[in-house]
């Protein structure tokens, strides 16, 4: 399973409020366009805000939590990345994108692909 993977941070004039409230539209116009794209799961997920991340930056010396985490996943990345060219949904990503950076600190985020190699699963 190949995996789009975005880790991202809020910019600093958008509260957590506002960051939560955006980001359920943000997964909403996700899963719209990787559907269309032959994706088979899309996930959004946002940071607790518990005394245990507090903890973990401390123990681990870390950077700050992201805000968000977004993935994408299909079965075999070319397809998907070939659909991407094409002019329609190249037009739908740049929209994205911006929609994005209204948002979201870019410059902090990361955007990535990834290979998934299941280790455990209990869910069935």
């Amino acid at each position: 399973m190949v995996k789009l993977v975005q880790c991202v941070r809020r910019r600093p004039d958008v509260s957590l409020m506002e960051f939560r409230q955006v980001w359920e539209e943000y997964g909403e116009r996700l899963r719209g366009l990787a559907t269309a794209l032959g994706a088979v799961r899309v996930s959004v997920s946002t940071t607790l805000e518990v005394e245990a991340n507090r903890r973990l930056l401390t123990r681990r010396n870390s950077l700050e939590p992201f805000d968000g985490l977004a993935e994408v996943w299909w079965p075999r990345a070319y397809e998907a990345l070939e659909a991407a060219e094409e002019e329609e949904f190249s037009a739908r990503i740049d929209e994205l994108w911006r929609f994005q950076a209204s948002f979201l600190e870019i410059e902090t985020s990361s955007f990535f692909f990834t290979i998934e190699s299941v280790l455990f699963d209990r869910r069935g």
